[in-house]
């Protein structure tokens, strides 16, 4: 029987020159667990156009947290995310095991989780590890989850 694992996961988003760095802040911590604010890292880069861009991130290894964003993730997303991203499962898995998720900075902002295509996102990076790695476990465990539902 094939087993699989989230060994990480990676939470990435900028704020550019026309937001409020704190209200990025803000939107990003709503993915965190209460005190995952001291996981967060921030630098600076340069704009095309030499405009300061933050970039904050954060990555969570540990089991208890990994626990806590799996269970916030199947609880805050609705059900009409949960199923778009079940039908765009093959283009947001990669066969290195990691699952990419892209979430709506405002919405986030204001409290609510909501997939997004947008480029003004906070962008999530879950890495499985599997024995194989296949689509198919990793699908079954998403919907085990309750991340997905078809």
């Amino acid at each position: 029987m094939s087993s699989a694992r989230v060994i990480w996961i990676d939470l990435e988003t900028f704020a550019h020159a026309t937001e409020e760095p704190e209200k990025v802040f803000k939107a990003l911590s709503f993915l965190l667990p209460e005190g995952g604010e001291k996981l967060v890292s921030r630098e600076t880069a340069q704009g095309h156009y030499r405009n300061i861009i933050i970039i904050y991130k954060a990555k969570l290894t540990d089991k208890k947290t990994i626990e806590w964003f799996l269970r916030m993730l199947s609880e805050r997303m609705n059900g009409e995310d949960k199923k778009r991203l079940s039908q765009l499962f093959d283009m947001r898995f990669d066969n290195s095991g990691i699952l990419y998720l892209r979430f709506d900075k405002q919405e986030a902002f204001l409290g609510r989780l909501k997939l997004s295509e947008s480029e003004d996102v906070i962008r999530v990076r879950i890495r499985f590890a599997a024995h194989p790695i296949s689509k198919e476990l990793i699908e079954e465990i998403c919907l085990d989850r309750g991340l997905m539902i078809k």
